[in-house]
């Protein structure tokens, strides 16, 4: 067991090196002779610190009163009903950014932008995501004070503020924080629609690098950042989600509510759908398949090996499966944005178009795995503690316990992220710009990017379809290994 332990240890602290790379391999490379200051900063902070908020605001409120909708519709549809909408409600939030401007900017026939562009895009991206994860929380907390107050004849408004909200205190509070960070160090959208003022720090970052050339500035204020992150979230409470209530029956929670305010998560569905319906039938497929096959080359290449790595990264922690104190540092551990470990990667040796790619995808499977870890990854480790008691006990090599009992649960959770980041690194433009050899190969959302950037949005539409089941292909990939696994489950 000693032998054991030592290895899972050294599997986590390696995985946990590699994370620290890009911090630790600028320390060394970029000279820090002088703090830096940029006046514009205050404006940059002041903007990003206004839509931040406004994105806040507008997706709890809303989608409190999605999540109140989907406790209500489960007490009147089927289980399986019931997923299918809670997925589709969520499905934005896995649309790359790129993609979801542009479907969305086509179903309204304009392209939002400015402060109002930002929030209405973090909020159509999001409220179906805070929607979901409110309602599991409500699930989880309140159904037995909801059957009380129902049983007395409490009013659902008097229930909501004195006896909901008091519960989910916390649980808001790590939503408030996990969005937070997520709307205020945000790249994508602000990039493609905030301008100079709402582009937040990510922006301001990459415009120091790439127009000014300032690299120690922009990366000593990233860095800056960083640890400012990883402090705030070390103080966040982690504790469990309390006792759950198994009780059988209809939704008391959904009696306190109704079913109207689904239309808040389910318009962002609606307008991606229009999106892709009009590209369909109006923009069809009139591209020059030599010129795009290298793009889609280049695309699924990205995406199936940052897939690929997370896959590789979440089985190397499900094999460590360390205590929770080991587990929280990982989870403290939020990366402010792509800057630090784009500009690591690109001051790494080699230049070749297939090391390009390489490192693109190595980059961002490292921005990924932090988040999708914090996302449901380490709750998935934690819902097995009390399985790993049982194990403790019996005289069970760990390798037989973590292929017996840990990896077929939590395969699935793994094929799940693997394609979400696959998804995700389809339709990444902002490490791909900066460490792809354009003259030998490219990709399909970076090409998407420049054209926007030239006004041709139009045009830009063109690939939207290839990008999309390019991406779509990748995912269902990682599908599949949830599929073929029980099959032979069943078999």
């Amino acid at each position: 067991m000693e032998k054991s332990l030592l290895l899972r240890r050294t599997v986590f602290y390696f995985l946990f090196s590699l994370l620290l790379f890009p911090l630790l391999f600028l320390g060394f490379h970029i000279p820090f002779h002088q703090l830096y200051w940029d006046p514009f900063l205050v404006d940059v902070f002041k903007g990003a610190l206004t839509q931040t908020f406004l994105s806040l605001l507008f997706c709890l409120f809303l989608g409190f009163f999605g999540a109140l909708s989907l406790s209500r519709l489960k007490s009147k549809m089927s289980a399986s009903s019931h997923r299918i909408l809670c997925f589709v409600v969520v499905s934005p939030c896995f649309i790359p950014p790129i993609v979801l401007v542009l479907l969305v900017a086509k179903s309204l026939s304009f392209l939002p932008t400015g402060l109002v562009g930002v929030v209405f895009y973090h909020v159509v991206m999001n409220v179906g995501l805070v929607s979901y994860l409110l309602h599991k929380q409500m699930e989880l907390k309140s159904q037995r004070v909801a059957r009380d107050s129902l049983v007395a004849g409490v009013p659902a408004l008097r229930f909501i503020l004195k006896g909901l909200l008091p519960e989910l205190k916390k649980d808001i509070l790590l939503l408030v924080f996990y969005f937070f960070v997520l709307f205020f160090f945000s790249f994508s959208i602000p990039f493609l629609v905030g301008g100079s003022v709402y582009g937040g720090f990510e922006v301001f970052i990459y415009e120091k690098i790439l127009l000014f050339g300032m690299w120690g500035e922009a990366i000593q204020y990233s860095l800056y950042l960083f640890f400012i992150l990883l402090i705030l979230s070390r103080f966040l409470d982690q504790e469990d989600s309390g006792e759950i209530w198994t009780g059988q029956g209809p939704s008391f929670l959904g009696s306190m509510s109704n079913s109207f305010s689904i239309i808040f998560p389910l318009v962002p569905v609606f307008l991606l759908c229009l999106g892709l319906s009009l590209i369909f039938l109006k923009s069809g497929w009139m591209l020059n398949m030599d010129s795009i096959f290298p793009l889609v080359h280049g695309t699924w290449f990205i995406s199936l090996l940052t897939g690929l790595q997370i896959f590789f990264y979440l089985s190397a922690l499900s094999f460590a499966y360390l205590p929770e104190k080991s587990g929280k540092w990982l989870l403290s551990l939020v990366y402010p944005g792509w800057v630090i470990v784009g500009f690591a990667f690109l001051l790494l040796p080699g230049d070749s178009a297939f090391l390009s790619l390489i490192k693109i995808s190595s980059a961002q499977a490292l921005l990924y795995l932090p988040f999708v870890y914090r996302l449901s990854f380490h709750q998935k480790l934690k819902d097995l503690k009390k399985q790993m008691v049982i194990t403790r006990t019996l005289p069970t090599p760990w390798a037989k316990t973590f292929k017996q009992v840990v990896f077929p649960q939590v395969l699935p959770q793994m094929a799940f992220l693997s394609g979400l980041c696959s998804l995700w690194a389809a339709g990444d433009f902002a490490i791909t710009g900066l460490l792809i050899d354009s003259q030998h190969s490219g990709s399909l959302a970076y090409e998407i990017k420049e054209l926007m950037s030239n006004y041709r949005l139009e045009k830009a539409l063109l690939y939207m379809p290839s990008l999309l089941l390019s991406s779509l292909l990748v995912f269902l990939l990682f599908s599949g290994i949830t599929y073929v696994s029980r099959s032979k489950d069943l078999s």
